[in-house]
Protein backbone atom coordinates (compact mmCIF):
# COMPACT_ATOMS: atom_id res chain seq x y z
CA UNK A 1 0.00 0.00 0.00
CA UNK A 2 1.26 3.46 -0.84
CA UNK A 3 2.37 4.74 2.17
CA UNK A 4 0.74 8.73 1.93
CA UNK A 5 -2.56 7.32 0.92
CA UNK A 6 -2.52 5.87 4.49
CA UNK A 7 -3.93 7.72 7.60
CA UNK A 8 -0.18 8.39 8.61
CA UNK A 9 0.88 9.64 5.30
CA UNK A 10 -2.00 12.00 5.55
CA UNK A 11 -1.59 13.26 8.95
CA UNK A 12 2.17 14.12 8.01
CA UNK A 13 1.36 15.64 4.83
CA UNK A 14 -1.29 17.38 6.61
CA UNK A 15 1.36 18.47 9.59
CA UNK A 16 3.96 19.66 6.71
CA UNK A 17 1.31 21.64 4.72
CA UNK A 18 -0.30 23.48 7.67
CA UNK A 19 3.09 24.59 8.96
CA UNK A 20 4.35 25.25 5.98
CA UNK A 21 1.59 27.13 5.13
CA UNK A 22 1.71 29.37 9.00
CA UNK A 23 5.43 29.94 7.58
CA UNK A 24 4.28 31.86 4.40
CA UNK A 25 1.94 33.93 5.66
CA UNK A 26 4.41 34.70 8.97
CA UNK A 27 6.97 35.44 6.78
CA UNK A 28 5.13 37.28 3.99
CA UNK A 29 5.46 41.17 3.15
CA UNK A 30 1.86 41.86 4.06
CA UNK A 31 3.10 40.12 7.67
CA UNK A 32 5.43 43.43 8.05
CA UNK A 33 2.39 45.90 7.52
CA UNK A 34 -0.26 43.61 8.67
CA UNK A 35 1.04 41.64 11.19
CA UNK A 36 -1.84 42.01 13.73
CA UNK A 37 -4.38 41.38 11.10
CA UNK A 38 -2.44 37.83 10.70
CA UNK A 39 -1.51 36.56 14.01
CA UNK A 40 -4.33 34.72 14.97
CA UNK A 41 -4.64 32.76 11.08
CA UNK A 42 -0.78 32.26 11.44
CA UNK A 43 -1.36 31.01 15.07
CA UNK A 44 -4.47 28.63 13.67
CA UNK A 45 -2.56 27.22 10.70
CA UNK A 46 0.60 26.28 13.08
CA UNK A 47 -1.39 24.94 15.68
CA UNK A 48 -3.71 22.56 13.57
CA UNK A 49 0.25 21.57 12.01
CA UNK A 50 1.15 21.08 15.50
CA UNK A 51 -1.49 18.82 16.60
CA UNK A 52 -1.41 16.83 13.41
CA UNK A 53 2.67 16.47 13.91
CA UNK A 54 1.82 15.73 17.33
CA UNK A 55 -0.49 12.88 16.40
CA UNK A 56 1.65 11.10 13.69
CA UNK A 57 3.88 9.32 16.44
CA UNK A 58 1.06 7.59 18.04
CA UNK A 59 -0.60 6.90 14.93
CA UNK A 60 3.45 5.29 14.03
CA UNK A 61 3.04 3.20 16.79
CA UNK A 62 -0.09 1.61 15.60
CA UNK A 63 -3.16 3.96 16.91
CA UNK A 64 -6.32 4.33 14.77
CA UNK A 65 -7.30 7.84 13.67
CA UNK A 66 -10.70 7.00 16.07
CA UNK A 67 -8.24 6.24 19.42
CA UNK A 68 -6.24 8.96 19.04
CA UNK A 69 -9.12 11.48 18.59
CA UNK A 70 -11.02 9.85 21.37
CA UNK A 71 -7.74 9.94 23.78
CA UNK A 72 -6.38 13.11 23.01
CA UNK A 73 -9.09 15.45 20.89
CA UNK A 74 -6.79 18.12 20.31
CA UNK A 75 -5.02 19.39 23.01
CA UNK A 76 -2.07 19.61 22.91
CA UNK A 77 -0.55 19.06 25.56
CA UNK A 78 -1.65 16.08 26.28
CA UNK A 79 -0.43 14.78 22.91
CA UNK A 80 2.94 16.44 23.77
CA UNK A 81 3.49 14.12 26.56
CA UNK A 82 2.35 10.69 25.26
CA UNK A 83 4.54 8.08 25.37
CA UNK A 84 4.38 7.29 22.10
CA UNK A 85 5.98 10.97 21.55
CA UNK A 86 9.31 10.29 23.52
CA UNK A 87 11.53 10.52 20.41
CA UNK A 88 9.56 12.97 19.38
CA UNK A 89 10.06 15.63 22.37
CA UNK A 90 14.14 14.80 22.49
CA UNK A 91 14.19 16.08 18.86
CA UNK A 92 12.42 18.79 18.81
CA UNK A 93 14.12 19.98 22.13
CA UNK A 94 17.32 20.04 20.52
CA UNK A 95 15.98 21.20 16.91
CA UNK A 96 14.50 24.44 19.31
CA UNK A 97 17.64 24.76 20.71
CA UNK A 98 19.24 25.28 17.49
CA UNK A 99 16.54 27.41 15.91
CA UNK A 100 17.11 30.06 19.03
CA UNK A 101 20.95 30.14 18.03
CA UNK A 102 20.17 30.59 14.35
CA UNK A 103 17.55 33.39 15.78
CA UNK A 104 20.15 34.64 17.55
CA UNK A 105 22.91 34.84 15.09
CA UNK A 106 20.45 36.24 12.57
CA UNK A 107 19.93 39.40 14.18
CA UNK A 108 16.49 39.21 12.50
CA UNK A 109 14.90 40.20 16.41
CA UNK A 110 17.26 42.80 17.94
CA UNK A 111 14.41 43.54 20.82
CA UNK A 112 15.29 40.04 21.83
CA UNK A 113 17.86 39.60 23.85
CA UNK A 114 17.72 35.32 23.60
CA UNK A 115 18.96 34.72 27.03
CA UNK A 116 16.13 32.57 27.92
CA UNK A 117 16.30 28.73 28.32
CA UNK A 118 14.70 27.48 24.84
CA UNK A 119 13.77 24.56 25.74
CA UNK A 120 11.15 26.52 28.50
CA UNK A 121 10.26 28.80 25.93
CA UNK A 122 8.61 25.67 23.52
CA UNK A 123 7.16 24.08 26.32
CA UNK A 124 5.81 27.17 27.97
CA UNK A 125 4.92 28.31 23.51
CA UNK A 126 3.06 24.56 23.50
CA UNK A 127 0.96 25.29 26.47
CA UNK A 128 0.06 28.49 25.65
CA UNK A 129 -0.88 27.71 21.88
CA UNK A 130 -2.57 24.34 23.22
CA UNK A 131 -4.76 26.67 25.26
CA UNK A 132 -5.86 28.97 22.42
CA UNK A 133 -6.36 26.07 20.04
CA UNK A 134 -8.18 23.58 22.56
CA UNK A 135 -11.70 23.19 24.67
CA UNK A 136 -10.44 25.35 27.46
CA UNK A 137 -10.33 28.33 25.47
CA UNK A 138 -13.76 27.50 23.36
CA UNK A 139 -11.26 26.99 20.41
CA UNK A 140 -10.17 30.61 20.60
CA UNK A 141 -8.39 30.32 17.61
CA UNK A 142 -11.16 28.81 15.48
CA UNK A 143 -14.00 30.96 16.70
CA UNK A 144 -13.04 34.89 19.03
CA UNK A 145 -10.04 35.56 20.75
CA UNK A 146 -10.67 37.65 23.72
CA UNK A 147 -8.38 40.63 24.01
CA UNK A 148 -5.66 40.81 25.38
CA UNK A 149 -4.61 37.42 24.93
CA UNK A 150 -1.18 35.46 25.92
CA UNK A 151 -0.04 33.79 22.96
CA UNK A 152 2.93 32.41 21.87
CA UNK A 153 5.31 34.33 19.00
CA UNK A 154 4.96 31.83 16.27
CA UNK A 155 8.27 32.19 14.55
CA UNK A 156 10.37 29.99 16.86
CA UNK A 157 7.68 27.39 16.67
CA UNK A 158 7.07 27.52 13.24
CA UNK A 159 11.33 26.95 12.67
CA UNK A 160 11.16 23.97 15.54
CA UNK A 161 8.16 22.16 14.22
CA UNK A 162 8.67 22.74 10.63
CA UNK A 163 12.18 21.40 10.39
CA UNK A 164 10.59 18.38 12.09
CA UNK A 165 7.72 18.57 9.20
CA UNK A 166 10.25 18.63 7.09
CA UNK A 167 12.23 15.78 7.76
CA UNK A 168 9.56 13.70 8.46
CA UNK A 169 7.80 14.02 5.46
CA UNK A 170 11.25 13.28 3.19
CA UNK A 171 11.56 9.86 5.63
CA UNK A 172 8.47 9.16 7.34
CA UNK A 173 10.23 6.81 9.61
CA UNK A 174 12.77 10.06 11.36
CA UNK A 175 11.05 9.68 14.13
CA UNK A 176 11.11 6.15 15.19
CA UNK A 177 14.61 6.37 16.20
Amino acid sequence: MDFWATDQGQIITGAHRYIRAARVVRFSKEAETQGELLKVPVLHLLAHGMELLFKYPILRAGSTQAEVSKRFGHHLWKLWMADQNANFRRDALQVAQEAWSAAAASQRWPNDDFSADPQMVLLKAIQELGHLHGRSSSFALRYTLPGPTSAPRPAFLIETFGQIAERSVKDPSYLDR
